[in-house]
């Protein structure tokens, strides 16, 4: 088993990226003792991607994927220098403290490059011997003297790691691990399954998951299953929040903040990849040449939307607000120029107008109610002129037959009446507080006879499960489609006797809350909606 482990950190390291090895490289730090830690990557780094402190000294951290030959170090060593004598970093950073630069690689120093580096270092440690008043002047207690920390110790560090060691799971939790791994190779993994499997991880056993996780999503990207690699990280949210639900924890936040990092680099992927695509619905359609391009067209617009949505509300978090204004502003003409992102193909895909709804409300209101009177319209004409479409819980052969089988004789589909994306929208447009929209699309949906399913969480450890208890199902709530706004947004039942925050909201992660929302699919959590809109939550 332990060589099995061996090859899967090697083949992590040989492959993985520089911005997805951030997370697997916090979740090291942090169970190496340090602390203090802060992530500085961007304009404004000089040199020191990572800063933390441990043993009473002053930790600062290059990291680099892949192999450094000699052209590369020579790009390197100027970013070396900077851990050693900039004090420019971040507040925490302690410009007096004792100094340790490290250059971290997940490949090795090859060719000319380790000798160089070798020779450099020993350079350093010569010019940083004491010589009186002016090295005390300049120097300040500072050894000028860095480390290299590649792929063999990197390992080592994975592999024997005490806190984060997969030798400290049993062979279940090990064997669970490893046939996911090899499903995700086999292409055999949805976010159903996925969202399955992750139930299995251990509890109260945060690093090694967060961990698994990285493993995990590597792989899917490397499988071009971006899209999955963004609902893996959604499951380490949620064991994050399992766990800080009974209480403050430090463990749970610093999970929640490397699953953040983790997210952030996946669906900035996913915005990349799409990018050149997302202005024109016939490359987008086209992408893939798919025979049921009609089926996947929709279901890669309602990912991408939920994807920016998720994203730019993650840049709101992190008072971010012009990143998050850019997003916005691609979703804006996205949901504009593709028809497919007004099309979701069956309730399943209703948890995707949360975010989506959310960050348009925040930066670009005038493109949100257009867009959502066209979702009105598609749900309508399928509960009119169709049968339907197929409810949160069902596999994607029944999503597709429902979606594309009424036409034929051969072909069994069931009338449905109950519309999840119908009370998600009636939802949306009380939270958001869009009075006219609200009583239209309640109209529209009434004249089709829709009736509208919920399932309320509660402020209880179920609200994270799937058919766990902390959870209240109504198969068709009452609206009030006269309501006055003048009297507030609560236009449902299920408004007024939902909780008036959750423990995730009285903890500083709303963002996490929506997350589980998103991973969960049947549920959403309206505070969580409110405050992340920008309305104020309640005393």
């Amino acid at each position: 088993m332990s060589g099995w482990l061996a090859d899967v950190l090697g083949g992590y390291l040989d492959n993985v990226t520089e911005r997805e090895f951030d997370a697997t490289f916090l979740t090291l730090l942090r169970a190496t003792q340090f602390h203090d830690i802060h992530q500085l990557h961007g304009a404004y780094e000089f040199g020191k991607d990572f800063i933390a402190k441990r043993d009473g000294q002053q930790w600062a951290f290059q990291t680099k994927a892949g192999d450094i030959n000699m052209a590369s170090w020579r790009q390197v060593r100027p970013q070396v220098e900077e851990m050693l004598w900039n004090d420019t970093a971040h507040p925490a950073f302690d410009v007096v403290a004792k100094r340790k630069p490290v250059l971290v690689t997940t490949g090795r120093l090859v060719g000319g490059a380790a000798a160089e580096a070798q020779q450099y270092a020993t350079t350093l440690a010569k010019r940083s011997a004491p010589r009186g008043l002016l090295a005390t002047l300049f120097r300040r207690g500072v050894e000028p003297a860095f480390e290299v920390w590649d792929r063999e110790t990197l390992l080592a560090a994975l592999a024997l790691q005490p806190d984060i060691s997969f030798n400290g799971w049993d062979e279940a939790h090990l064997l669970n691990l490893l046939g996911l791994l090899a499903d995700i190779g086999r292409r055999n993994v949805s976010a159903r399954t996925y969202e399955r499997t992750s139930r299995q991880w251990p509890r109260s056993d945060l690093p090694r998951t967060a961990l698994a996780t990285a493993l995990a999503a590597h792989r899917l990207q490397e499988a071009n299953r971006l899209d999955l690699a963004c609902v893996a990280v959604l499951t380490l949210t949620r064991a994050a929040a399992v766990e800080l639900h009974d209480g403050p924890g430090d463990n749970a936040e610093e999970t929640m903040d490397v699953a953040r990092t983790l997210f952030d680099t996946y669906s900035t992927s996913l915005m990349g990849q799409a990018e050149p695509l997302m202005a024109d619905p016939k490359q987008l359609f086209g992408a893939s040449n798919e025979l049921l391009g009609s089926v996947t067209y929709p279901i890669r617009c309602s990912v991408l939307c939920e994807s920016m949505g998720m994203l730019g509300l993650l840049r709101q978090e992190q008072q971010r607000q012009e990143d998050a204004a850019v997003i916005a502003e691609s979703l804006a003409a996205f949901v504009s120029a593709q028809p497919g992102a007004s099309h979701p193909i069956s309730d399943r895909w209703a948890a995707s107008l949360v975010p989506s709804a959310i960050l348009l409300h925040r930066y670009q209101p005038d493109a949100l109610v257009p867009w959502l009177e066209l979702v009105v319209a598609w749900i309508c004409d399928h509960h009119f002129r169709a049968p339907g479409l197929a409810s949160v819980s069902s596999d994607p052969a029944d999503e597709i037959r429902q979606l594309l089988g009424d036409p034929y004789d051969h072909v069994e589909v069931d009338k449905r009446t109950q519309s999840l994306l119908a009370t998600t929208v009636l939802d949306l447009a009380s939270c958001l507080e869009l009075p006219d929209f609200f009583r239209d699309a309640f109209n529209d949906f009434a004249a089709v006879d829709i009736a509208f399913p919920v399932l309320e969480p509660l402020d209880e450890e179920g609200q994270y499960w799937i058919g766990d208890t902390g959870v209240i199902g109504e198969p068709n709530v009452a609206f009030d489609e006269h309501h006055d706004f003048a009297f507030g947004w609560t236009t449902g039942v299920h408004h007024r006797r939902a909780p008036k925050d959750y423990a995730l909201q009285r903890a500083g992660r709303t963002w996490e809350l929506l997350a589980i929302g998103t991973l969960l699919r049947d549920r959403h959590f309206l505070p969580a909606t409110r405050e992340l809109a920008g309305f104020a939550v309640p005393a």
